[in-house]
């Protein structure tokens, strides 16, 4: 079974004043882990204390004493573990934690490593206790709203999209869009003596990204389709 573990009494023992010899401070972290919430009330046997301390039943008592020479754990109530068979009940220990969690036993001073809880921010905030949300809707104007969300990009794409509705369908007079497409990309071939993949891509411009029904197939025509998928030019071979 797990047990619970008050890692702010853990916390604390990990940052011992920094002449505790090494052997005391194991035994110290080890006797943290079986402390409460307000670090007392800590009553490991000595057979889990060497465990968990990699130290001798012997070394351990002397750790023990060491620490509370310096003042780093005193005895407790020893009603709680009462439960214990007398021969084998162990000594109940607290350990003076500070009420304030960033207070140092190396120092008995504010320990700047740790940092404050931030403040809440966002929807849910806690005011007195109480944890509030920020209301919806209109807390942001539609004008706020769009300049937050405008992405230059993808306001140019949907506009193309917006822009290639509006026009009309290829014309239907070939029957259907591919056949005019088709048509269109023959005769960029034979025009300009393209290959497939520039003759189809004359034909869409053609087509489709500036509509010209197949009886306004101009010489102009061509030649500003050529430019805008080809490039300068424009001229039949």
């Amino acid at each position: 079974m797990t047990r619970w573990i008050c890692w702010r009494a853990v916390r604390w023992a990990l940052d011992a004043p920094a002449d505790l010899p090494t052997g005391p401070a194991f035994t110290l972290v080890a006797l943290a882990c079986y402390a409460d919430e307000t670090g007392r009330n800590a009553y490991p046997s000595t057979d889990t204390l060497a465990r968990r301390a990699r130290r001798s039943k012997r070394q351990v008592q002397r750790d023990l004493d060491e620490l509370e020479k310096r003042g780093l754990i005193h005895r407790g109530d020893q009603g709680v573990a009462e439960h214990v068979r007398a021969d084998r009940r162990p000594v109940v220990w607290d350990l003076p934690l500070p009420r304030d969690d960033t207070v140092s036993p190396r120092t008995g001073e504010r320990d700047d490593t740790v940092s404050p809880r931030r403040p809440r921010t966002g929807r849910h905030q806690r005011r007195h206790g109480v944890t509030t949300a920020t209301p919806r809707g209109d807390t942001v104007s539609p004008e706020q709203n769009q300049e937050k969300n405008h992405d230059p990009r993808t306001s140019s794409r949907s506009a193309a999209r917006r822009d290639t509705r509006a026009r009309p369908a290829v014309a239907r007079g070939d029957s259907d869009t591919r056949r005019v497409k088709e048509r269109a990309a023959r005769e960029a071939r034979e025009r300009y003596g393209l290959n497939d993949d520039d003759a189809r891509a004359v034909a869409y411009s053609l087509t489709v990204g500036g509509y010209v029904p197949p009886n306004e197939w101009t010489e102009q025509a061509w030649a500003e389709a050529y430019r805008d998928a080809i490039g300068d030019g424009g001229t039949s071979t």
